[in-house]
């Protein structure tokens, strides 16, 4: 990492999230089912993929447990990921996501979405 990036997340902490058990435990899960996540050359904690679907799962259950479930039945999504992946391509985080019924948008999308011109 070059030092300016480090200095830069240094003074950004409170911006990352750190990885507890939950997201552990999700994201090996992730990876079994679709190993294509784990990119070639990368270890597990260096390749970010599963691990943000993982953290919208937990984080998802974590809502839905602490408020009643029945509340969001007819929710589609609590939490969405951003992502300029192919949404044809099935080894892209857009497929996986939808597997586990996760919002996945472009940044197009987002805009549109929120209403937001430029």
């Amino acid at each position: 990492m070059d030092k300016e990036l480090k200095k830069w997340i240094e003074n950004k902490k409170e911006m990352f999230i750190k990885a507890d058990k939950d997201q552990t435990e999700k994201q090996k899960e992730i990876i079994e089912k679709f190993p294509f996540l784990a990119k070639e050359g990368k270890t597990s904690n260096k390749n970010a993929d599963p691990w943000i679907i993982a953290l919208a799962l937990t984080k998802r259950d974590e809502q839905t447990n602490r408020l009643s479930p029945s509340l969001f039945s007819s929710e589609k999504y609590l939490y969405t990921i951003l992502t300029e992946e192919s949404k044809t391509k099935q080894q892209r985080i857009p497929y996986v996501s939808k597997q586990y019924n996760l919002d996945c948008i472009n940044l197009k999308e987002l805009f549109q979405r929120e209403k937001w011109k430029f």
